[in-house]
């Protein structure tokens, strides 16, 4: 009898290992919730020379740069194991700064320039923020490699 029990405890045993490797290769839940955050690389282009109602000297703007944070709140719903609808609702600071900068003669005595040339520097700050929804397609190929395909509508 004990031989019986050492056998159908295998046996039981066996029968567990392989539904445990079953489970683990199925999604445990086909929703997911979160928090996202970042920070923000920010490149902005311009075309333009003054604001309006501001005095201006600058020949043009016409690019900047800065730097933001991004946060905010992500839902995912599976369509397969490898594919999810994914949303994002989330706040973005877009701040830059736009310089300009113009070359002059320095200074002018008797017909003759002491210092050839003299840099004017222009500069623009701009405090951006943006609130917005993502919908997006999230691709999940390998482990925990995703690509996500989508776009944001969001108020400036």
């Amino acid at each position: 009898m004990s031989k019986a029990i050492q056998l159908l405890a295998v046996a039981i045993a066996g029968i567990l290992l392989s539904q445990s490797t079953i489970s683990a290769q199925t999604p445990s839940s086909t929703e997911r919730y979160g928090l996202f955050g970042g920070y923000n690389i920010n490149f902005h282009s311009a075309d333009f020379r003054a604001l309006p109602g501001v005095p201006n000297c600058c020949p043009k703007f016409e690019s900047g740069s800065g730097g933001g944070l991004a946060f905010g709140a992500i839902y995912e719903m599976a369509i397969s194991r490898k594919f999810w609808l994914t949303f994002q609702a989330g706040f973005a600071t877009l701040d830059a700064t736009l310089k300009r900068s113009e070359y002059v003669p320095a200074l002018r005595v008797a017909d003759d320039y002491l210092f050839p040339e003299a840099e004017i520097s222009h500069r623009i700050t701009a405090q951006l923020s943006s609130m917005g929804i993502a919908p997006m397609i999230t691709a999940n190929p390998v482990g925990g490699l995703r690509f996500h395909a989508g776009m944001e509508i969001a108020f400036l």
